[in-house]
């Protein structure tokens, strides 16, 4: 299969992201303002997943003890 140079030129410069999809479990590199393929997110929905499961393991690891308020 050959590419025109329009073509080539199109993905020169493509800027992609990396995804853990939890659907394919597996990482994937994704365009750049493209959503997964399997699980349709984008890369700031991701970002923002990623972040809240490392804050959420986070304070599971770190076992702070659980006061009652009042």
């Amino acid at each position: 299969m050959s590419y025109s140079p329009e073509e080539i030129d199109k993905f020169r410069g493509c800027r992609m992201w990396s995804h853990e999809c939890a659907i394919e479990k597996t990482t994937w590199q994704v365009g750049d303002k493209e959503p997964c393929n399997w699980c349709g997110l984008y890369e700031e929905q991701y970002m923002q997943l990623k972040k809240k499961n490392i804050k959420e393991e986070f304070l599971q690891e770190i076992n702070l003890p659980h006061f009652k308020e009042g």
